[in-house]
């Protein structure tokens, strides 16, 4: 048997299994042959995994293009930046509002995807945001006809131009329609209590406070479950599945706990700057939306993966400039680009913590893939799964340094933090991306279009065990 490329002498990282030693063989861009040992003489390329850890390609579900710099340019030298991190595919969030205000999403996709021809370095797809009720109805036929399959709600920046959050008689509309018209599809919630902010917010900055730990106490974590917990009533009532973004406290993890014991098919992420950052951190650079919290809520959240009750990982990655951050929390603007550096910073803190590597694989690929209708093409270990792969040290030692990094962004809140833990070499489809630290291959990625499941299947969404 003849393969394309061969990988030897790695560890396999295999979500849901374990690891083991073992090669891997790449036949038209996807994984023909895992075994403990395949030839060299069997392939036409070689590449030397001796000492490296072989994963999935990590899927990301949550990333913004487009937020501060041109949409086609984010999209240029952010897949450059993900692929560098061992990231083969991303979801990033369409803004019809950014292109056609007021208008349809069968307006502007097949314009957007011809721009993006030869762009992207890895595989990406689109969620749909939700700011009207005319786009809540048309779920069902962006999932069936343009294969979008997930649609982004916001209970908070009500108001604001490009994105803004809806009230809860569309959301209901979206969950409904959903429940009923469109099987498969998967509504998307950030969780935040708008009304209650905009008091809070108002109120500490009055008090003249300043800090990461301002921010927190403007936006803080009972807004998050408050809201979590009043649109997961609906989604009992309704029927259909949910998943939650960017979880970041205690709160809200016990209200996402308490909702999965009953059985609802509610999925729970949380992001890289959730499981490492808090608020001592001086400065603005953290700040995020919702904010980072206090050690505790970190503790919670590793807890919340150790249960599975967190079962998929993102970044919120968003590019933004130094310049727009500044010294004053109040006018800071919020995010930061993070998906170059997630894999190296979270594994190395699930390592300490004694959280497998196979954990990890799963929350940040296998799960994701499966939640967001990818898999088994994406995010898996497996004969016949893309070979979107990532080569991984985990016995390195490296200091992270905005400057060494691919992204567009200046800045980096990881700047001088030291990392056992570094990609390698990935690959997308079974084509050289990155090789330790020099991109090989650019502007291959692909959109990935999905459809409704066959047959009247239930979604994997809404099918996993919670463990």
């Amino acid at each position: 048997m003849r393969f394309d490329t061969v990988i030897k002498g790695g560890t396999l990282v295999i979500p849901y299994q374990g690891m083991t030693p073992g090669d891997v063989g790449i036949r038209e861009g996807r994984i023909a042959a895992l075994a403990q040992e395949i030839p060299a003489a069997q392939g036409e390329g070689i590449i030397d995994a001796r000492g490296l850890y072989v994963f999935p390609g990590f899927v990301d579900p949550h990333t913004h293009m487009g937020n501060y710099l041109p949409f086609l340019e984010d999209f240029r030298t952010e897949t450059i930046s993900a692929a560098a991190g061992g990231v083969t595919t991303l979801l990033a969030l369409l803004k019809l509002d950014q292109f056609a205000p007021g208008g349809s999403y069968f307006d502007i996709l097949d314009d957007i995807l011809a721009k993006l021809v030869g762009i992207p370095s890895i595989d990406f797809s689109f969620h749909c945001h939700i700011s009207s009720m005319r786009q809540a109805l048309e779920a069902s036929r962006c999932h069936a006809e343009l294969g979008l399959q997930s649609f982004k709600m916001f209970t908070t920046y009500k108001g604001r131009k490009v994105a803004p959050g809806i009230d809860d008689g569309t959301i209901y509309a979206l969950l409904r329609h959903i429940a009923q018209d469109a099987p498969g599809a998967l509504p998307m919630l950030h969780p935040e209590t708008d009304e209650i902010a905009q008091l809070l917010m108002g109120e500490v900055r009055a008090g003249g406070h300043q800090g990461l730990v301002a921010w927190d106490d403007a936006r803080p974590p009972f807004i998050e479950a408050h809201a979590l917990l009043r649109i997961l009533f609906l989604v009992e009532r309704l029927g259909c599945p949910l998943y939650a973004v960017h979880l970041t406290s205690a709160d809200a993890l016990d209200v996402l706990m308490a909702y999965q014991a009953k059985g609802l098919p509610v999925i729970g992420e949380t992001c890289t700057r959730y499981l490492t950052l808090t608020t001592e951190l001086p400065g603005t650079l953290a700040k995020a939306g919702p904010p980072v919290r206090s050690r505790s809520h970190v503790e919670a959240l590793w807890r919340g993966i150790r249960l599975g009750a967190i079962t998929c990982l993102g970044t919120d990655h968003s590019v933004k400039p130094l310049s727009v951050k500044g010294e004053d929390i109040w006018t800071a603007t919020t995010g930061f680009a993070e998906i170059e550096t997630s894999l190296a910073v979270v594994l190395t803190e699930a390592l300490r913590r004694g959280i497998s590597p196979v954990k990890i694989a799963e929350i940040a690929a296998a799960n994701p893939a499966r939640a967001f209708g990818l898999a088994p093409q994406k995010g898996h270990l497996a004969l016949g799964a893309d070979a979107d792969l990532v080569l991984v040290d985990l016995a390195a030692d490296r200091v992270i340094r905005a400057a060494e990094l691919h992204s567009a962004a200046d800045f980096t809140p990881y700047e001088g933090l030291r990392v056992k833990v570094w990609p390698m070499v990935t690959l997308l489809r079974g084509q050289l991306v990155f090789d330790h630290g020099k991109l090989i291959t650019s502007g291959a990625g692909v959109f990935l279009r999905r459809y409704p499941p066959r047959n009247g299947a239930l979604p994997s969404s809404a099918s996993w065990p919670l463990s």
